[in-house]
């Protein structure tokens, strides 16, 4: 029958090499030994990303590199590679050596308590949360006792994962890997009794998962052309001349998964799906008879596109098949079948049935369909939206602005794993987007996620407040949606008092898809504003040392620092940060007029604002900023820009009316969102101009606005068009 999954002849040397290469690569730019590239790197190459945010390697780590604790399971890390990047020392078996940490990490386990005096904080950092979690799994299975509910929560479950970057063990080594396994199948957790088990991942398992996500041409595993499945019916089969549904073998759909592998997700909204709930629950629901019978009534099945179909007897034939949902359910199927005993197997290939909607292409608008159809797994709503045609021509335009759009979940770790076959960036690779700078000339990415483009071209535009407070409905309700991605307003909406409704009005708004620059100017507008803005807890501190306030009580440090107009100034900029980015948008739009969009690549790459758009350096306008001395003859656009929201912001801050009307919010962060305080800020931005038209300012750094005759004629003077 199905047999497991196998790298495609004569592609193997080619898989390792590039596997290879990839650990070199990391290993220099992040300035790292090669086993801490392989550990970084194998976390996302065995679909374990979030563990990433659980290190523990290092000093005194007592043989734990990494971990993850779920409800359901507690997860254990330890991986093994040697220091060099010669492929035939790599791909030999491994020895009994690469066991000693997994020993060392059962008699962790064991311990009640660590030593005083440990140094590894992320140790201690594991062993609390997994106190906690025994605590927790023990209490449910206490409060089901006493209350004569069957068992819900299940055994307490640990799995070590033993990554090495070795092809296989030695047979002394897969002999004494057994008896670990065998002689701690039940161990004791602070007490509670846990099932133990060990999972060997080495080199071959990992080029076959590199094979599978990089398999985006229609060539099945013995690398020919095709691009059929077949599927076998099993009872009625119902259908009308756009669609069909019925049952189908699960064992069908892994071998199609076996032939195409990701090829066949290719319309699929996600990248990747982690380790979930769901996906435990699937696995868990085909290692008994019972589980297999009722599968076909518990699963929530697969929907699949085709181009065209053929139906001879029970098997229907399918060309340029695509799962738009289903992931999860297929990749799951085919990776726990592999593993089941024989008997199971043979039980599950003649038993388990999965439900199949079909659906012609031509018949039915795909995008629609995928919305529709992925709700199994917890899906964020701009992955439901990631496919459309909008968010596929903006990822194009900012990769030829050398930006990486991140339209869904995970997008850069998918493109960076095997950039050759992301389908809608030919010839774009990771250095496309890399700037070296930063600490130790370490590379960084210049990359935005599209629901922060979102947000802060909302702001940009004069919807600040809706920015903030709507940010979950960016990519649910369509009129933020149409606003950020399909149309183009007119006006700023301090034009409209701020009213978004009217903001979209017919006649206030052009129906043309923003500009990709708009979105990345909006975007550093923001970043910017971050960059300059310290932390509040800094804030706090520097205020308290600039009153003399140390040693005080918090009460009366309270009381002075809300006298403080300084100090409420900063609790603007920080609190509110997307108001830099909307009065930026305001005066751009007043400045520009219509001619805004065109002036957009000029004020990218012609002010000072193109150290970031290109280096993702704030350094040069912070140098001004703190200077208050724009360099002569260059454009110092938003070092002017930071200068006047700080200003301004102080301005507010020292008005006594403003004060009281802060106070008295019932939320203090929604007040400064709000429209009387944007109008506030508004009317200061007119009174500024008008000063520098008139008398002038008595400030250092206003001497070229003045020059210009004000901030508005400042910024219609740059030669941006």
């Amino acid at each position: 029958m199905t047999s497991q999954i196998t790298i495609p002849e004569g592609h193997r040397d080619n898989l390792l090499q590039s596997l290879i290469d990839e650990v070199g690569r990391y290993a220099e730019e992040e300035g790292v030994r090669l086993s801490k590239a392989f550990a970084h790197l194998a976390l996302g190459w065995i679909g374990d990303r979030d563990s990433i945010e659980s290190i523990t390697d290092g000093a005194a780590d007592r043989g734990l590199d990494a971990y993850q604790i779920s409800p359901e399971s507690v997860t254990l890390y330890q991986f093994k590679a040697r220091e060099t990047l010669d492929k035939e020392q790599l791909d030999g078996p491994g020895g009994s050596d690469l066991l000693s940490d997994i020993h060392r990490i059962i008699n962790l386990l064991n311990i009640d308590e660590l030593p005083e005096g440990t140094s590894n904080a992320n140790l201690r950092r594991f062993i609390n949360s997994l106190r906690t979690h025994v605590r927790m799994h023990s209490a449910a299975e206490s409060i089901q006792r006493e209350n004569h509910e069957q068992p819900l929560a299940g055994p307490l479950f640990i799995n070590i994962k033993l990554v090495a970057f070795t092809n296989g063990l030695t047979k002394q080594a897969t002999e004494e890997l057994d008896k670990l396994r065998k002689s701690n199948d039940v161990i004791k957790v602070f007490g509670v009794e846990a099932l133990l088990d060990i999972t060997l991942v080495t080199l071959n398992e990992l080029l076959t998962t590199r094979w599978r996500e990089s398999n985006t041409d229609w060539k099945d595993i013995n690398g020919h052309k095709g691009d059929t499945i077949k599927l076998t019916v099993e009872g009625q089969r119902i259908e009308d001349k756009s669609s069909m549904i019925f049952y189908t073998r699960a064992v069908d759909l892994i071998d199609a998964y076996q032939r195409f592998v990701y090829q066949l997700f290719e319309p699929n909204v996600r990248c990747s799906i982690t380790n979930s709930r769901v996906n435990r629950e699937i696995s868990k629901q085909i290692e008994t008879e019972k589980g297999i019978r009722q599968f076909k009534y518990l699963n929530n099945g697969v929907t699949i596109v085709h181009s065209s179909c053929t139906k001879r007897g029970d098997h229907v034939t399918f060309s340029r098949p695509g799962i738009v949902n289903g992931l999860q359910t297929v990749t799951t199927l085919a990776a726990k079948y592999s593993t089941l005993p024989s008997g199971i197997r043979s039980y599950f290939e003649q038993h388990c049935h999965v439900l199949v909607r079909v659906y012609g292409k031509s018949d039915i608008f795909v995008p629609t369909l995928v919305k529709a159809t992925n709700n199994q797994n917890p899906m964020e709503p701009r992955n439901l939206r990631s496919n459309d045609s909008e968010q596929i021509l903006l990822e194009q335009r900012f990769a030829e602005l050398g930006w990486f759009y991140e339209r869904k979940d995970y997008a850069w770790e998918a493109f960076i794993s095997d950039e050759g076959a992301w389908p809608t960036l030919k010839g774009a690779n990771r250095k496309t987007f890399q700037v070296m700078t930063g600490q130790g000339g370490r590379p960084q990415v210049r990359r935005v996620d599209n629901q922060d483009a979102a947000q802060a071209w909302l702001a940009f535009t004069g919807y600040a407040n809706e920015a903030v407070q709507h940010k979950r409905e960016l990519f649910t309700n369509d009129k933020f949606y149409d606003h950020a991605f399909k149309s183009r307003p007119l006006l700023h909406g301090s034009a409209h008092d701020y009213s978004f409704a009217d903001g979209r009005r017919e006649g206030a708004i052009s129906l043309q898809a923003p500009l990709a620059e708009a979105l990345i100017l909006a975007h550093l507008c923001t970043r910017l504003a971050n960059s300059l803005t310290p932390a509040m807890r800094h804030h706090r501190d520097a205020s308290i040392a600039r009153l003399r306030l140390i040693g005080r009580k918090k009460e009366e440090q309270d009381s002075a620092l809300n006298e403080d107009a300084e100090w409420l100034a900063g609790l603007i900029r920080i609190s509110a940060s997307m108001l830099f980015a909307e009065m930026c948008g305001m005066v751009l739009f007043r400045a520009f007029g219509d001619q805004l969009y065109k002036a957009l690549p000029g004020i990218l790459n012609k002010t000072d604002m193109v150290h970031l758009f290109k280096n993702l350096s704030t350094d040069p306008i912070r140098a001004v900023v703190e200077a208050q001395s724009p360099a002569s003859g260059e454009n110092s656009l938003f070092s002017l820009l930071w200068l006047t929201h700080v200003y301004l912001t102080n301005s507010i801050a020292a008005d006594m009316s403003w004060r009281n009307s802060f106070f008295q919010a019932s939320s203090r962060p929604r007040y400064l969102y709000s429209a009387p305080m944007r109008r506030m800020l508004q009317q200061y931005v007119q009174n500024f101009d008008n000063r520098l038209k008139g008398v002038g300012m008595p400030l250092n750094w206003t001497d070229a606005l003045e020059k210009k005759g004000g901030l508005f004629a400042y910024v219609q003077s740059l030669p941006v068009l």
